[in-house]
């Protein structure tokens, strides 16, 4: 591939053009050292000068950083190279929160010399960031934006302080997870509801209104059951036991079947006094959970569950013993029942201690 070369023919000096310009869109290392080396030894054109400040600024490698700057440096005007020394800061390599960088690039890109459009996506692409800035005008399409927002199947818009979620988020059915807290739009685009993978959804501080939440709880009833128990759960911690049962109600009614809301709604309700026949109910799950064992004896979650009921109960030696049984069958088991405060009156017994400290 020729150099870009002022002694060669107009068409094969736009050629050439084109070429560097497609290679410098790249992610590539090797395709930008390439487009870098066609431009060795004449100045880059006008058009290219965005492209090779966001190399400079953020790509990852030393050399392309180096070389992008050097052939900025003899390629821009005086007045262009000002601007960039004035306005840029090495603190911004480490910045990472959105609407610091926006405002960042929104000062930068106002030289006329700057492509906002390619300077922003270069730092979407080689600094992973600026991703609010790029959604909010439109730099390029969406699709493209987040795609370079996305890992692992994970999508991080948290605290981006948009107004309204991109539909085109919904196009990406291999997502497990969404972060969408830290924003100001309160309803949600349909297309969100394409998401059948979705295994997390998270808005904490974005003023989702009611009728959204209603029906995300639809589309996904058993990731909001999964949601609403762990929030019991802190609840519970805090001896807020009223909300934390009000929680593992609204869990059960989104799905039904959910053992550990189950355990833990009858906890609560032993905990706040709001039932007069708790034992009933305790015993009546405590039933279930000796036929389901029946059914799987290495289902180390149910005796997990089952201590807990039997601690309800008062029945020390039998919680105990369902207790090393679930712990023998799964060690992570014991994490869970140091952390818990249901076995708190037990922590005294020698048996007890001894079952949690020897695994």
């Amino acid at each position: 591939m020729k150099r870009l070369n002022k002694t060669s023919s107009i068409s094969d000096q736009q050629e050439t053009l084109a070429k560097i310009r497609q290679l410098l869109e790249s992610v590539d290392a090797e395709q930008l050292r390439l487009a870098l080396h066609l431009l060795e030894g004449s100045k880059a054109p006008g058009e290219l000068l965005s492209y090779l400040i966001g190399l400079s600024f953020w790509h990852i490698q030393d050399t392309i950083r180096e070389q992008a700057y050097r052939i900025l440096k003899r390629s821009a005007s005086y007045d262009l190279m000002r601007h960039v020394q004035n306005t840029w800061t090495p603190d911004f390599l480490w910045e990472f929160n959105e609407v610091k960088v926006a405002h960042f690039l929104r000062a930068f890109t106002k030289h006329p010399a700057i492509n906002r459009n390619v300077l922003a996506m270069s730092c979407l692409k080689y600094g992973g960031k600026g991703g609010k800035f790029c959604l909010e005008n439109k730099v390029a399409d969406p699709m493209r934006i987040l795609e370079l927002i996305i890992q692992d199947k994970e999508l991080y818009l948290a605290n981006y302080a948009l107004m309204e979620l991109p539909a085109e988020v919904g196009y990406f059915p291999e997502l497990h997870i969404l972060n969408i807290s830290g924003n100001h739009f309160e309803s949600l685009p349909k297309e969100i509801y394409f998401l059948k993978n979705l295994q997390g959804l998270y808005f904490n501080r974005t003023p989702l209104n009611a009728q959204a939440i209603q029906e995300l709880e639809t589309h996904y009833p058993l990731m909001f059951a999964k949601k609403y128990t762990y929030e019991g759960h802190d609840y519970r911690r805090e001896q807020a036991f009223l909300k934390a049962y009000i929680l593992y109600s609204k869990a059960l009614h989104l799905w039904p079947q959910m053992e550990e809301a189950q355990v833990y709604s009858n906890m609560t309700r032993v905990q706040s006094g709001r039932s007069q026949t708790v034992k009933q109910h305790v015993l009546h799950l405590l039933k279930k959970l000796d036929q389901e064992l029946v059914q799987n004896p290495l289902y180390a979650q149910a005796w997990y569950y089952r201590a807990c009921l039997l601690c309800l109960l008062g029945d020390a030696k039998a919680c105990i013993k369902s207790l090393k049984h679930a712990i023998t069958l799964n060690k992570l088991i014991t994490i869970k029942a140091h952390e818990d405060e249901i076995f708190e009156i037990y922590r005294e017994i020698p048996e007890f201690r001894k079952l949690l400290w020897q695994l």
